[in-house]
């Protein structure tokens, strides 16, 4: 910490050698001093002055400003310090519990001095402070010393400090005296963002978001959005949805997108490329947007096509015996339910040994690095996208960022995003952290809870196989009619610990709770776990991949799972099905087109199609439902 000495000649100066483009000084040096001490103000002038002489910050120096539980008073601060002081910064620093403001050089400030004098540095820097909240104005630089590979320099520094909000752009300036010129650069709040702010800000009393329904197969739910966004010209965080559904299944689903007209929409869809994977419709404007978590449950339809007894030899297949075998098989999961597996859609199947739990373990291990190359060598098993394929063997064998950008299609996100970040910060620390930041905040956390259900997986075969389908002491069960709305991908909406308790001697007794009441933790930050083995079994698990729970909370990648909780068990709802026989002309690729026929008890070599109808809640998968139907592990 500073010394807490005082310098009378630095104090006395104050205003004349720091009022630099610092309009209202006298309210704002005001305000600041209303909330932290003299001695502390002073404190505050003295590390700027020696900062501004020293050649580069010095880590050790730092004034502790203390804990300010008022937000409005830690907002003063923080904007205070930033237009008063260019060359420092404040953070939050937690300290048993307690979040206390430190004031330290900023490091931004040396970084930008290397290209451009103290007065221009401290303007831009205070320039920038004050875009936070106004999101207007510009700030003009005067380069006209500068040659053109420094310029390029500054650009890549402006962008790599501040390129998420901050724009700029080197124009020449003509002096209307004598008509000379000279180069500046402008620097000014990103377009896109400053006109998504003035939007907000004119539509307050109008719907803000477009609702509308989007049906897709052999496209993920992230693709398709992408998509939709660069035709559309705007940005993925404009879409919400529910949750994301399987890539190769026809499905539907509502969505919303943020500051969009329905005929901006339709001249949308006319640009993109195979507009029969990709189509949208019904459109409403709504006041909210739809947000993860809110799924109430999955309706659908399915048709297994060509199925027969699987000790059946012949061709000839029995009626009779297919249709009780049928019955059978869905009245037992109609009553008894299944075990709620996730589907090997949440592990993302591919050509490669690289699934998307691997990814998920390399970022909970905070090897940055690791989940990009692992990202990197993944290959969609939709052959179809031969572009992207060839791209990423191109990438690998040359390394060659550039030509590689050329090659893939830009709609591909993950990969395409995240080779950009790489050929913008380089392949090292930083960049590879970048990387991961450009992918979608969603996707980056499926990929950790792709990892997370992979040990439920596996921590729900443990508890069958220990405890079978009873209730037992140290099960958690949950507290009221929640289904398995914690199952969300975004499990940080749940407040878990109210969701759960653990089960007694004396529930047991009272028979309080029965299987279907079980939940399973999905592993975060506040877990709770069983009580019983199957706790301690969890916690090995996690010792033995090198993690614990704190690893689930990543301020680096704005990563923060809570956790969450998933019955052991599920029960289809609303459940509808038939059998029937269909020529091979008759197939088509939606089952409401199948035709079927009425059937007998005979004996025939025609061909047999299994339509199911169904509504599960959200998280369960339909062919974890349909393996445990036909008693077939081959149907995932």
């Amino acid at each position: 910490m500073l010394a807490q000495t005082t310098d009378t000649s630095i104090a006395s100066d104050h205003q004349q050698y720091w009022n630099v483009d610092v309009e209202n000084f006298e309210e704002i040096n005001t305000n600041l001093a209303n909330v932290i001490t003299e001695q502390q103000l002073q404190s505050l002038q003295q590390l700027a002055h020696q900062h501004h002489q020293a050649d580069s910050e010095d880590s050790h120096h730092q004034i502790i400003i203390g804990l300010v539980q008022d937000k409005s008073k830690r907002t003063i601060i923080r904007q205070s310090i930033s237009l008063l002081y260019p060359n420092l910064q404040t953070v939050l620093q937690c300290q048993n519990g307690d979040k206390i403001i430190i004031v330290e050089p900023n490091p931004n400030y040396n970084q930008l001095k290397i290209l451009l004098p103290e007065h221009q540095v401290d303007g831009l820097l205070r320039f920038i402070s004050k875009v936070h909240i106004t999101k207007c104005g510009h700030y003009t630089i005067d380069v006209h010393e500068l040659d053109k590979d420094q310029r390029r320099q500054l650009h890549h520094r402006i962008s790599h400090l501040f390129g998420k909000f901050i724009e700029s752009k080197t124009i020449a300036k003509v002096n209307k005296n004598d008509k000379t010129s000279k180069n500046c650069i402008i620097v000014r709040y990103k377009s896109r963002i400053r006109n998504r702010y003035y939007k907000d800000k004119d539509n307050n009393d109008n719907p803000l978001y477009l609702k509308f329904i989007l049906r897709k197969r052999n496209v993920e739910t992230l693709d398709a959005i992408h998509k939709i966004a660069k035709a559309l010209g705007c940005h993925l965080s404009d879409f919400s949805y529910a949750g994301i559904k399987d890539c190769r299944a026809i499905t539907y689903q509502q969505v919303t997108v943020k500051n969009v007209k329905p005929q901006q929409m339709i001249n949308a869809l006319q640009k993109i490329k195979s507009q029969e994977h990709i189509q949208y419709g019904n459109y409403q404007f709504i006041h909210t947007p739809i947000r993860l978590g809110q799924l109430k449950g999955n309706r659908f339809r399915i048709l297994l096509r060509d199925i027969r007894l699987q000790d059946h030899d012949s061709s000839l297949i029995d009626i009779a015996d297919l249709h009780s075998q049928i019955i059978q098989s869905m009245e037992e999961v109609k009553k008894q339910g299944f075990i709620n597996y996730f589907g090997n859609q949440r592990f993302g199947k591919t050509i490669s040994t690289v699934n998307s739990y691997d990814i998920g373990l390399a970022m909970l291990r905070r090897d940055e690095k690791m989940a990009v190359e692992l990202i990197l060598s993944t290959v969609d098993e939709d052959i179809s996208d031969n572009a992207t394929m060839q791209a990423l063997k191109y990438y690998h064998t040359s390394g060659d960022l550039v030509s590689t950008l050329k090659k893939i299609p830009s709609y591909k996100s993950r990969v395409y995003l995240i080779l950009k970040a790489l050929h913008r910060y380089g392949q090292n620390i930083e960049g590879y952290r970048k990387a991961l930041l450009n992918i979608p905040h969603n996707m980056r956390k499926i990929y950790i809870h792709s990892y997370c259900s992979l040990l439920w997986n596996r921590l729900v075969n443990y508890r069958i196989e220990k405890y079978g389908y009873n209730v037992v002491e140290g099960d958690l069960v949950l507290l009221g009619n929640v289904d398995n709305k914690p199952d969300s991908t975004d499990t940080d909406a749940i407040n878990q610990d109210q969701l759960v308790k653990l089960v007694t001697k004396t529930d047991l007794a009272l028979n309080k709770y029965n299987i279907y009441d079980v939940v399973l933790p999905l592993l975060g930050s506040k877990t709770i776990y069983p009580s019983n083995t199957s706790g301690s079994v969890y916690k090995d698990m996690l010792a033995n991949d090198g993690i614990n729970d704190s690893s689930f909370v990543n301020p680096m990648l704005n990563i923060k799972i809570k956790g969450a909780y998933r019955k052991i068990l599920s029960v289809p709802k609303d459940v509808n099905f038939s059998l029937h026989i269909l020529n091979c002309q008759h197939l088509h690729d939606d089952c409401h087109d199948c035709c079927s026929n009425i059937l007998k008890n005979q004996t025939c070599n025609s061909r047999f199609h299994f339509k199911l109808e169904m509504t599960l809640n959200p998280g369960s998968y339909a062919t974890v439902c349909l393996r445990e139907i036909t008693n077939n592990d081959a149907i995932i």
